[in-house]
């Protein structure tokens, strides 16, 4: 039986589900709110973004199941700006802990973004947590904050994302009311989890009388909630919800006391927060990984790794089929697990002296070594 190498090299993220958090309607002002899902006029203005006119700014924020969640905007060395409800859940009255910010991801063909960033802390309007879902209230308040992970020798958030400035109202109405949406969306109509951009659409005024929540014609789409509403280089609001029953979407624009108060947490002055509260996710890091198969032929691999609570876990085996990436769904505390595979034929195998029992017999693993825990690991089979 041939042994082959096994190569080990840095990775990100492999395509995401399409599978997309959605919040039960609510009701504001006689509307039926839900979680943005509206194309104004039936009509679709957004433009696919290709791989080499990808705004870097925005983020795609997914689960653990990397399922995306909401789309954010870089604001700062270590911070996201997106929608409060994409953070807190209203209904346990707790914040998200499964979250993982992944900078401007695209699905074009070999595009792959830089890494994974695990979050430190959250920030959530008080007023947001206070308010009954749906409200114009609490739609006003729909902001947060999210301040990501570093880790000893990893890449600085700030060193692979172009950081927005943040505005205010006053920069809309000195646009003309003209908005850009860039947003990241799943729906199946579109290229899965890519960017895209809509230009040339329109702030519509508040939703009621010197309310923050206003209404646009932004097109939306499952994902796009936490998107930034953009006048030139600076970030004025997040599209958060539409009504069915409404010829607009909604959002929340950066009052001038959210533009303190966001200016405070990127400057790390927590203590001078009034409104905004800070909470601490305490997420134990890890490492996930990908398997990419170059060889032309199946191949059935079985890993051992030690997962967050310290707990060895042997799992196997997985099939990967030729040219592929496959993303395994658990969280490796472990930097060197190791890896036992067989192409499906049984004429190659990827073997180590390290035995492990596993199918009811010692099977021969070999260690891989992979990076720090701050993104994914690849291990690629290679047949070359």
């Amino acid at each position: 039986m041939r042994i082959l190498n096994l190569l080990t090299l840095l990775a990100t993220l492999t395509l995401l589900s399409s599978c997309l958090t959605r919040e039960d309607s609510s009701v504001v002002e006689g509307f039926e709110v839900q979680v943005s899902n509206y194309v104004v006029g039936s009509r679709d203005n957004r433009e696919l973004l290709t791989e080499s006119s990808v705004d870097q700014s925005t983020v795609a924020i997914v689960n653990e199941n990397n399922n995306l969640v909401c789309t954010g905007t870089a604001i700062g060395s270590y911070f996201v700006l997106t929608a409060a409800h994409c953070l807190y859940d209203k209904e346990k009255n707790q914040i998200r802990r499964d979250l993982s910010v992944i900078p401007y991801i695209h699905m074009a063909d070999n595009y792959k973004p830089h890494t994974r960033f695990l979050i430190k802390n959250l920030y959530v309007p008080k007023s947001y947590i206070n308010q009954s879902k749906g409200t114009v209230e609490s739609i006003e308040r729909d902001i947060g904050v999210i301040k990501v992970r570093s880790f000893q020798d990893a890449p600085l958030f700030k060193s692979v994302v172009k950081i927005r400035e943040v505005g205010t109202k006053e920069d809309i109405l000195n646009n003309n009311n003209q908005l850009t949406m860039v947003s990241y969306t799943g729906e199946d109509s579109k290229e899965e989890l890519s960017q895209y951009i809509q230009e040339n659409c329109y702030y519509h005024g508040a939703v009621k009388r010197n309310s923050g929540a206003f209404k646009h014609d932004c097109d939306t789409m499952p994902g796009t909630s936490g998107s930034g509403m953009i006048v030139g280089n600076k970030v004025v609001g997040v599209n958060t919800s539409h009504s069915k029953d409404s010829d607009y979407n909604f959002g929340a624009v950066i009052k001038n006391s959210d533009y303190e108060e966001i200016n405070f947490i990127i400057n790390r002055q927590p203590e001078l927060l009034k409104d905004f509260k800070d909470f601490d996710v305490k997420v134990t890091p890890y490492i996930g990984l990908e398997v990419r198969n170059q060889c032309p032929y199946d191949i059935q691999f079985a890993i051992q790794y030690v997962d967050t609570n310290g707990e060895k876990q042997t799992k196997g085996y997985y099939t990967i089929t030729p040219n592929t990436l496959k993303l395994l769904n658990f969280k490796m505390s472990n930097h060197k697990p190791l890896l036992h595979a067989v192409s499906v034929d049984g004429k190659n195998e990827w073997k180590g002296n390290k035995n492990v029992f596993f199918y009811d017999q010692n099977r021969p693993f070999m260690e891989v070594s992979l990076r720090q825990a701050y993104e994914d690991g690849l291990i690629t089979f290679d047949c070359r």
